[in-house]
């Protein structure tokens, strides 16, 4: 039988090595990275991103070229042979910090500008999740330019899924993509210190949800920023346009040609002269 008996200086030498050790392992998990190499790392990964290349998998593939032309990057960020940042927590912890960078500056371009608008668009995910993509466009105070920038993506039904979640409620109620819940990730930029009375134009595509005359996000909107345009998608109502036209195109050139030949309607010469073009007309059916 193994021995039961423990001795009074044995459990005391055991608790100061156990009260060593956990002074200091703070010391070995906490090492020191220079700061030029994290700076480097940054600006190694934001190249890929403007350049719209797959970060997760070409990231430490370009520290080792940078290795090879002599800029010492990964060896930087290399604090053990295990320990080296350039998994893929990593690397999207280190992009979502330089989009959060981002997204301040742009925030703070916009709030200093005296109107701005915004431009929205709903989009769903091959996970079948929707989103809501949020561009920004104001005049920038110091170069007296006007900008239009992406600000965000928002997954639009989060924050009602998580309410859902923690309801103690015993009903299952259907969550769907209405107005209101756009509405409600609109106002992301009230959250974000803006007064929304300034916000003056609305870009939206042409479905009922957006531009309903009676409960659309523009007419939400409208009602707390009561100067607010809705200005509706140039290229979709020109797609749109162009899809009716190609159904009645050879009755519209005939009423045409007659408005010409029986009334000498310069118009409908001039507006029959244009759509007979083959130009026009490959254009159309491209």
């Amino acid at each position: 039988m193994p021995c039961t008996r423990l001795r009074q200086q044995s459990i005391t030498a055991h608790e100061v090595c156990a009260s060593e050790k956990l002074t200091t392992i703070p010391n070995t998990l906490t090492p020191k990275i220079p700061a030029k190499g994290i700076e480097q790392a940054f600006v190694s990964l934001y190249f890929l991103a403007k350049q719209r290349i797959p970060l997760t998998t070409n990231f430490e593939p370009l520290l080792d070229l940078l290795e090879l032309l002599g800029v010492n990057v990964k060896s930087r960020i290399q604090i053990a042979i295990n320990a080296l940042y350039t998994s893929d927590k990593s690397v999207q912890e280190m992009i979502s910090v330089i989009s959060e960078v981002i997204e301040v500056r742009i925030l703070d371009e916009m709030e200093k500008s005296n109107h701005f608008s915004l431009m929205i668009d709903e989009s769903t995910d091959c996970t079948v999740t929707e989103h809501l993509v949020l561009h920004g466009r104001y005049i920038d105070l110091e170069t007296r330019e006007l900008k239009s920038h992406y600000l965000k993506v928002l997954d639009v039904l989060e924050p009602e899924v998580q309410a859902l979640h923690t309801s103690s409620s015993d009903s299952n109620p259907s969550i769907s993509l209405s107005a209101q819940t756009i509405t409600n990730r609109v106002e992301y930029i009230e959250a974000a210190g803006f007064d929304v009375t300034r916000m003056r134009g609305i870009g939206t595509d042409g479905a009922s949800t957006m531009i309903g005359c009676h409960n659309g996000v523009v007419k939400r909107l409208k009602s707390i920023a009561p100067s607010l345009i809705g200005v509706h998608c140039a290229a979709l109502s020109t797609e749109r346009s162009v899809n009716r036209l190609k159904k009645c195109y050879v009755s519209v050139v005939l009423s045409l040609q007659r408005e010409g030949e029986e009334r000498s309607d310069a118009k409908a010469i001039g507006l029959n002269n244009l759509i007979t073009e083959y130009r026009f007309i490959c254009t159309m059916l491209m």
